[in-house]
C-alpha cells in the first residue's frame, strides 16, 4: 500500500473475479447443453416407444372394428328377419347379442402425463387429439355395454329367451364361447319379432354400435397421422 500498488491489486482481483465468472458461465452453459441433450435423447426415446404403442393399438383397433361389424351385421340380420326380408338364417350364433365389448385404451394411460414434456407443438397437439378421441371411444363402448346390461339382458330374461337348460351342461367350469353352445332360444326370440319393444332395442343397438365404429375409424385415422409425424421428426434428427 505504501508503494502505491493498490491499483495493481485491484486490477488483479477484478481479473480473478472475471475469470471465475467466465468459468461459472461456461460450466452453466455446458451443463445446460448436457441437459438439453439429455432431454432430446429422452424425447426421441419417448417418440420411438409411442410409435411401438401406436402399432399395438392399431392392431387392437382392427380387432375391435371387425368384432363390432359382426355385431352390426347381426342387428341388421335380425331386423330384416322381423320384416320378412330374409328367408334363410345365415347367422351361426346369436350369442353375441348379449355380450358386452371390453375396450382398454392404452395411449392415454401411458402418455397423458407426459404431454407437457413434448417440445414439438404438432406432436403434442396430435397426441392430445388422440387421447381425447380415446376418451370418446371409451364413452361409446361404455354406453353400449350399459345398454346391454340395463335393458337387453333383462329383456331376454323377461321373455325367457335365454337357453337355461343348455347353459347347465356337463362342463360347469368352462366358459361358454360363441361357438360351443347357443344360449339364445331362437323360437322365443322370434316370438318377439315385429314387437315395438324389440324394434326399439334393435334401433338402439344399431346406433350405439355405429357410434363405436365411427370412433374406432377416427381413432385409426389419428393413429396413422400421429405415427407419420413421429417418424418424420425422428428422421430429422
Amino acid at each position: 500500500m505504501e508503494k502505491n500498488k493498490t491499483g495493481k491489486y485491484l486490477k488483479y482481483a477484478i481479473g480473478e473475479i472475471i475469470l471465475v465468472v467466465i468459468g461459472i458461465l461456461i460450466a452453466l452453459s455446458i451443463n445446460n447443453w448436457n441437459e438439453k441433450r439429455k432431454l432430446f435423447s429422452n424425447e426421441q426415446s419417448l417418440f420411438k416407444k409411442l410409435i411401438t404403442d401406436l402399432d399395438s393399438e392399431k392392431n387392437l383397433l382392427k380387432s375391435e372394428l371387425n368384432y363390432l361389424k359382426r355385431h352390426q351385421d347381426l342387428h341388421y340380420h335380425i331386423y330384416k328377419k322381423t320384416k320378412g326380408a330374409l328367408k334363410n338364417d345365415t347367422i351361426n350364433s346369436y350369442n353375441r347379442l348379449q355380450w358386452i365389448i371390453i375396450y382398454h385404451p392404452k395411449i392415454k394411460e401411458n402418455y397423458a402425463k407426459l404431454l407437457e414434456k413434448i417440445s414439438n407443438d404438432s406432436i403434442r397437439d396430435l397426441l392430445s387429439q388422440y387421447i381425447w378421441r380415446e376418451e370418446s371411444t371409451l364413452d361409446a363402448f361404455e354406453e353400449f355395454n350399459d345398454y346391454k346390461l340395463q335393458y337387453l339382458r333383462p329383456y331376454f330374461s323377461k321373455h325367457g329367451i335365454l337357453n337355461t337348460a343348455l347353459a347347465f351342461n356337463d362342463t360347469p367350469y368352462e366358459f361358454m364361447s360363441l361357438d360351443n353352445i347357443e344360449l339364445i332360444n331362437h323360437e322365443k326370440l322370434e316370438e318377439q319379432y315385429g314387437s315395438q319393444e324389440l324394434d326399439q332395442i334393435l334401433f338402439n343397438l344399431r346406433f350405439k354400435t355405429a357410434w363405436q365404429i365411427d370412433n374406432i375409424n377416427r381413432l385409426d385415422a389419428l393413429n396413422k397421422k400421429l405415427k407419420l409425424v413421429l417418424i418424420e421428426e425422428i428422421a430429422k434428427n
